[in-house]
């Protein structure tokens, strides 16, 4: 199938009418699909930051995560643009980004593809209630459009002022940290933000027995609210002393709503020993289990995972155990600190990515 290519210099600026008469297809909204042309040309305003609107995108890292269509109630990606974003590359339609910089104008950043899997996000929708949307990462296809893509990325971040300076602190600061996702992070740290993660949730939370002495920045785990000095007694005592390993627990009376390990280190190994001497136990473990890594490790936790080892285990690792990575965990931090007392532990299989059940093991 041809790709439509339309002579656009990325950094040219049009009206939409300039811009329908090109693509075709409709002339509002923020994903506008021409049967004409099979091109879907998406809108992204640099005013509409993340926490400050229902369609705020963001700059992360010369990607754009890109938020999808739909204004109330969850987001599904069957429905209009989303799906036509998904199937973009099968269908073969031409995906091209413009940003609406001044009313009636918008700035050509050129063609772009979905840079990985869509994730979802807590956020509240056009009546303020809380739902799931569908956040797409792109990437620029265009070489030539890279200095136009760094031009936005430097503006909705700090380049002129205009957009931080309208926020709150805190919103201003949660941007810089999810650009810079591994940077000062540490084992310890990331355990720190899961246990007040889970005691905003209205849980109460375990830190492994080992770590319990252990503070960041002198903010000792001990001293945290919602902290358990004794954890439910229902298993197995050689269960038992697994558990109290497990980097962090979220609990609920005497259910366990979520387990994680923290994989700092280049192995993303010993956590998965972990579960996996868990499940060996207790084969009707019924506990959802994260791994929490760095970005840049996603893949090789996921790999893990389907290894031979953990795929012949009674219930294979992949059905039950997720990767939830560094920067989706911070910033479902900042949404769990604004909406805590609404948001359900469940959220977290939305935010994590499993392997796929077909995927084999290729040792490294």
């Amino acid at each position: 199938m041809m790709v439509f290519q339309p002579d656009i210099q990325p950094g040219t600026e049009l009206s939409s009418k300039e811009l329908n008469a090109i693509f075709g297809g409709q002339e509002q909204g923020g994903m506008r699909f021409s049967r004409t042309t099979n091109s879907l040309l998406l809108i992204t305003d640099k005013k509409k930051l993340s926490g400050t609107s229902i369609y705020g995108d963001e700059w992360i890292d010369g990607q754009l995560h890109y938020r999808g269509t739909g204004q109330r109630g969850d987001q599904s990606l069957d429905f209009a643009g989303n799906k036509r974003l998904v199937h973009a590359n099968h269908d073969g339609t031409d995906v091209h980004l413009v940003e609406r910089s001044t009313k009636g104008r918008y700035r050509c950043l050129g063609r772009v593809e979905l840079a990985g899997d869509a994730y979802r996000r807590n956020e509240v929708d056009a009546d303020g209630r809380m739902r799931l949307v569908w956040v797409f990462p792109l990437r620029v296809v265009d070489a030539a459009a890279t200095a136009a893509i760094a031009q936005s990325e430097l503006a909705a971040v700090d380049g002129d002022g205009e957009h931080l300076a309208h926020l709150p602190a805190e919103e201003a600061v949660s941007v810089d940290v999810v650009s810079n996702q591994d940077s000062g992070l540490s084992h310890e740290s990331i355990q720190l933000l899961l246990l007040e993660m889970g005691a905003r949730l209205g849980l109460d939370v375990w830190v492994a027995t080992n770590d319990r002495g252990k503070s960041v920045d002198g903010e000792a785990f001990a001293s945290l609210p919602r902290l358990r000095d004794t954890l439910p007694t229902q298993f197995d005592p050689r269960v038992m002393k697994i558990i109290e390993h497990i980097d962090v627990l979220w609990l609920r009376g005497n259910g366990v709503e979520a387990a994680f390990e923290i994989e700092h280190t280049t192995s993303v190994f010993s956590g998965l020993l972990r579960m996996s001497d868990l499940v060996t136990l207790h084969p009707n473990f019924q506990i959802r289990l994260y791994v929490v890594a760095p970005d840049i490790r996603e893949s090789k936790v996921l790999q893990e995972i389907t290894r031979p080892t953990f795929e012949n285990l009674p219930r294979p690792l992949h059905e039950f155990c997720g990767c939830i990575t560094y920067s989706r965990l911070l910033t479902e931090a900042e949404m769990v600190k604004k909406y805590g007392s609404q948001l359900k532990p469940g959220f977290l299989k939305d935010i994590a990515r499993f392997a796929e059940p077909s995927q084999t093991y290729a040792s490294a």
